[in-house]
């Protein structure tokens, strides 16, 4: 599954300019697009408490802060989540507003096999259960339901059963979502540059 990392995002944004529409307080609007095409554009929007992003990767609202641009700003001494300063699950735990499309969450076959797999090395489980597992269990790794359904049934000749199944975490973060949340911040850090120029 392919993921959103800083370099393809940047890649991504390298011919937008910004465009501030309103900016009184923190009720602001800004517009980030290319100046010949409203790809891959977007609008960051604030009132009190609130940040709305929105653009072609969805729709998301955060509540925090009073001025959500300062909980979004890139810190220079924050070197986590590629120098943009953020930290994606407590940046989700903010999140008020999902994109229905999008989501912030999402299935992976790949984070499912992986789990199981931890699960299976940490237990020290021999060859011939976790061949038991390949065909009771990750024969069903296609679909969500039906692979915790197969964990729930699923009990090894030897005895083996899977514990706290209810707890597995299958879900990674929807590519739209983690190039939203970049775009924020990296909207932000125009913004304030903008300003700069605009003030000086």
């Amino acid at each position: 599954m392919e993921s959103c990392t800083l370099e393809s995002f940047l890649g991504d944004v390298k011919d937008h300019q910004v465009k501030i529409i309103r900016d009184d307080g923190v009720y602001r609007h800004v517009k980030f697009a290319r100046p010949d095409s409203g790809i891959l554009a977007f609008e960051l929007v604030t009132w009190p408490g609130h940040l709305c992003y929105t653009g072609d990767m969805g729709t998301y609202v955060f509540q925090r802060l009073e001025d959500m641009f300062q909980f979004f700003r890139p810190h220079k001494l924050h070197k986590s989540w590629g120098g943009l300063g953020l930290n994606i699950e407590y940046l989700t735990e903010k999140c008020i507003a999902v994109d229905r499309q999008y989501g912030i969450s999402e299935y992976s076959e790949e984070e499912a096999r992986k789990e199981i797999n931890d699960i299976l090395d940490d237990e020290e489980i021999s060859e011939d259960t976790r061949a038991e597992v390949e065909g009771d269990v990750l024969w069903y790794v296609y679909d969500e339901q039906a692979l915790r359904g197969a964990i729930e049934d699923f009990k090894s000749s030897n005895g083996f059963e899977f514990k706290d199944s209810s707890d597995f975490n299958f879900h990674v973060r929807p590519y739209h979502y983690l190039w939203a949340c970049y775009a924020i911040s990296w909207g932000v850090l125009q913004y304030d540059e903008a300003k700069a120029r605009i003030e000086s």
